[in-house]
């Protein structure tokens, strides 16, 4: 059985409206963490001004299960200072 056009174009609709949607979220995202990343290095930089941020692209000196440990034993350090950072994916900033 056939579609009607009508349903076909509404289908064609939402699906565009789905796609422009999840492209200015993920647009959000980068921008959430290009601020977020860019208060942590600021703040560390502000603290130990020789610092070297290039060693941030190189990623990280350690193995995989190293990095994990690190996460979990700096997160409750992090998230008060994301809590400070106020992001919200929220529609308050709209354009």
């Amino acid at each position: 059985m056939e579609m009607p056009e009508q349903e076909v174009e509404e289908i064609r609709r939402k699906h565009e409206e789905s796609e422009q949607y999840r492209a200015h979220v993920e647009e959000k995202l980068v921008e959430g963490a290009l601020t977020a990343a860019s208060h942590a290095v600021g703040i560390l930089k502000s603290h130990v001004p020789g610092l070297d941020v290039s060693l941030i692209s190189q990623g990280y000196a350690c193995d995989g299960e190293a990095v994990r440990r690190l996460f979990e034993e700096n997160r409750p350090m992090i998230e008060p200072f994301v809590e400070k950072l106020n992001l919200s994916v929220g529609d308050d900033n709209e354009e």
